[in-house]
């Protein structure tokens, strides 16, 4: 199995595929979880310098609920591969699944402060902080965000709503406008800033 799972990889990575990924899916079909988190692991022993394929035993226990391995394997992750962001996004959607915003929001919040020019790291910070209804921070967010992506327009679309959530009107139109240039979400910034005249 673990020599097919080896193929798996190479066919996926010459296709331009995250083959980690692929190897997890395939496994993921196992009815013996035990069986396939081993057959994973040692996959994960034999690549250990790919900080991928240990987020893919990390994600297969996440997605088992198995919650105290999928840690301790996120965690050896971030340990061997510290400047990889999505061991710290896996890390935080765990104390999220448990119930915990609070270290979630913080396990963010630390590697944004350690590496705040990464794009994935920034962007889930900031959807976070809407989720856990922190505006103002998910604002100054979206706005570094923006300067880190000037070509995402859900970007200024998400600044122009928060923009609204904040009393903020002039700068949500301005941010809907903005966005209205690039001929992106017209439908919806057509809502909004009738809402802004409106108002």
């Amino acid at each position: 199995a673990l020599k097919e799972l080896q193929a798996v990889v190479v066919i996926s990575e010459a296709k331009g595929d995250d083959g980690f990924l692929n190897a997890m899916a395939a496994l993921s079909k196992e009815q013996d979880h035990a069986l396939a988190l081993d057959t994973m692991r040692s996959l994960q022993s034999a690549h250990r310098d790919d900080p991928r394929a240990g987020y893919a035993l990390a994600l297969m226990a996440f997605m088992w609920k198995d919650y105290a391995l999928a840690e301790a394997e996120t965690r050896s992750l971030i340990q061997q591969h510290p400047d990889w962001s999505k061991g710290y996004i896996l890390l935080s959607r765990l104390y999220g699944a448990r119930g915990d915003q609070a270290s979630a929001l913080e396990v963010l919040k630390q590697a944004v402060d350690r590496q705040p020019d990464d794009e994935l790291l920034v962007g889930a910070y900031a959807r976070l902080l809407v989720d856990a209804g922190d505006y103002e921070q998910a604002y100054r967010q979206f706005l570094k965000l923006r300067r880190l992506k000037p070509e995402d327009a859900d970007v200024p679309y998400l600044l122009g709503v928060l923009a609204m959530q904040l009393d903020r009107t002039d700068d949500a139109r301005r941010h809907f406008q903005q966005l209205q240039k690039t001929g992106e979400r017209t439908n919806d910034v057509a809502y909004y800033l009738g809402r802004i005249e409106q108002q």
